[in-house]
Order: structure tokens, then C-alpha cells, then sequence
């Protein structure tokens, strides 16, 4: 008895002295050091420390709980997810933080998670894939980039892609390829300006500004414009080539709008210089029907028709109405 009451004594100065306690060591390093009896080799006792288990319905309906409390959930179909309980959703260790009892697997393959930085991922020679079957298995910000797996599809603007590659924009650009930046790059873009046949559907242009200059547009009404200048979508700078899809007819030179009975029309330029609008290089103009010839509009602005009979000669109809 007295040699008991004599070890009780020995612990607690020990304890009083150190405020140290140690599980299979005279020596813990910590407050509390537990040492593994058989810290390795082939032997197959249990080693390790067993957090309280207990139900969801348990750590729920638990009061006064010190911050930090450790606990192991083994049931998480009791009590519900609310109150302290409310981030109770599977069996695992959960810790108190004065509120609520937290998960302590926190990974992103299984709850949400917000960056406290800015954060860089060196992948060096590693590859980084993603894998799904969802319709928006992928995305960035809702809709601004967005991956159908389901389908084999990217999106741009839209979480649901109709297409292999789908951009959905508003006014002002939905897409652009562009060689560079300035007023010296090339490069093509969807827009959604009112244009001279409507709105632009698809231009290729050698710059990108509110003045650009477009190699060739192609408008909503099936218009197509091909080179001179075309600038900022309204036709100030007549383009070179004009395929009116409207009128059914080609413009060289003309106004956008202009010239809706003639199948051809070449303006070269409001000029007072003489030049022919049309230059033949090489080769012969060739009316077919016989009944046509070339219309001469007068000084006096009346028109005629110049045709030619069975034996050549050349001759001028009455007035006719000019184009």
C-alpha cells in the first residue's frame, strides 16, 4: 500500500513538473506523446489511437463543446444536417470550430472550397486531364467557357452547345482570330453591327478598331463585300465587289444599295477624268441575244440601244426608259 501511494506521488510530481504525459515512453516530447509499442518490424499487434465514434443524432445534440473537439462520425444518417450538425453529410473525422462541426477531409473531389490566393500549378513534363460525361462537365464562370462531355462540344457564352464549337456573344464581336494588336493586324470576327446589308455575320479585316478596314464581309441578307475600304459597316468606301444577294446582281464600284434591275454594275468612281469603267485585257464581250445590244445614255440623259443588224450594220433604237 504504501509503495502505491508512493508511485501516485512520484506521477504527480512528474506531471506537476513537466505537464508532459507519455504512452509507452518516459520521455514525451509534447503534452500528451504516444509511442507505438513496436514502432516497425513484421508484428501484427494493433498500433495507432482511436478517435471517439459516435452518430451525426450524437455530435448534433452535444452542448458546451470545447473548440477543437475531435470526433470520428460512423453513422451520418441520424439526427440531420442542420445546426451544428450542418456540414455532417458522410461517416469521417469532424472537428468543432465553435460553431459547427467541420470536415476535416476538405480535398476539392469532395467539398466546395474557396482560394484564400492566387495559386500556380507547375505541371513540368506531368499532364493534367479531366474526364466527365456530364453536358457541362467543365466550365469557367458559369457560361463564359463551358465543356460538354456528353456530346464531345466547347462553349463560349453558352453552358449547352449545339455545335463542336459554339461562341455566343452580344453587340460588338462575338468572335476573333487576330495576328496581333494595332491598327496592322489581320485576322477575321463575327460581329453583330448594323453593316450595308444588314447585320455582319462574318468579316475578314486587317484591323480591329471602330475604322476598320474589311478585306471582305459577308452580311445576315447573304450579301458579300469584297475589298475597297469597306468602313466601319456602312459603305462609305465602296466596295471593290458587291455580291447582292437581294437584287440577284454583282456591283463593281457601286453603292451597296444601288442598281437593282442590272444583273452588272461597275461605277469607277465620281472621277471627271476620262477611263473606261470597263477594261477587257484580253478576250471579247459577247452579247448573245440579239434583241440586246450596248445602252449610250446622251447628254441630253436619253438612252439608246445599239445593236446590230444581219448584214453588221450597227443601229440605235427609239428612246428607250435608262436603267
Amino acid at each position: 500500500m504504501k509503495l502505491k501511494i508512493i508511485s501516485v506521488v512520484l506521477l504527480l510530481v512528474f506531471y506537476n513538473s513537466y505537464a508532459q504525459v507519455g504512452i509507452n515512453t518516459e520521455t514525451p516530447l509534447t503534452t500528451l506523446d504516444v509511442t507505438a509499442k513496436n514502432p516497425s518490424g513484421t508484428g501484427t499487434n494493433v498500433e495507432g489511437m482511436l478517435i471517439p465514434r459516435i452518430d451525426r443524432q450524437k455530435a448534433q445534440s452535444m452542448a458546451a463543446i470545447p473548440v477543437s473537439t475531435l470526433i470520428y462520425i460512423s453513422n451520418a444518417t441520424t439526427g440531420s444536417a442542420a445546426g451544428s450538425a450542418v456540414n455532417i453529410d458522410t461517416v469521417g473525422y469532424y472537428f468543432y470550430n465553435g460553431t459547427v462541426w467541420v470536415k476535416l477531409d476538405t480535398n476539392i473531389y469532395n467539398v466546395d472550397g474557396s482560394l484564400a490566393g492566387n495559386r500556380v500549378v507547375s505541371q513540368n513534363a506531368n499532364t493534367l486531364s479531366f474526364t466527365g460525361t456530364a453536358v457541362n462537365a467543365f466550365s469557367i464562370d458559369g457560361s463564359t467557357f463551358s465543356v460538354n462531355a456528353a456530346a464531345n462540344r466547347v462553349g463560349i457564352g453558352t453552358n449547352n452547345p449545339s455545335t463542336v464549337f459554339e461562341v455566343v456573344g452580344g453587340h460588338g464581336g462575338e468572335m476573333r482570330v487576330s495576328s496581333g494588336t494595332g491598327n496592322s493586324r489581320w485576322g477575321f470576327e463575327t460581329r453583330d453591327n448594323t453593316g450595308p446589308g444588314g447585320s455582319d455575320v462574318l468579316n475578314i479585316t486587317n484591323r480591329s478598331d471602330a475604322n476598320n478596314v474589311r478585306a471582305m464581309t459577308f452580311a445576315s441578307n447573304g450579301n458579300a463585300y469584297i475589298g475597297g475600304g469597306l468602313v466601319n459597316d456602312q459603305g462609305a468606301n465602296y466596295a471593290l465587289i458587291t455580291v447582292d444577294n437581294v437584287n440577284s446582281n454583282v456591283k463593281i464600284g457601286d453603292t451597296p444599295n444601288g442598281g437593282a434591275d442590272m444583273k452588272l454594275v461597275v461605277n469607277p468612281g465620281n472621277s471627271t477624268t476620262s477611263g473606261a469603267g470597263i477594261q477587257v485585257t484580253q478576250g471579247d464581250v459577247y452579247v448573245q441575244n440579239s434583241k440586246y445590244g450596248i445602252i449610250l445614255k446622251s447628254p441630253n440623259g436619253s438612252c439608246r440601244r445599239v445593236t446590230m443588224n444581219d448584214l453588221g450594220v450597227l443601229t440605235t433604237s427609239a428612246v428607250i426608259t435608262c436603267p
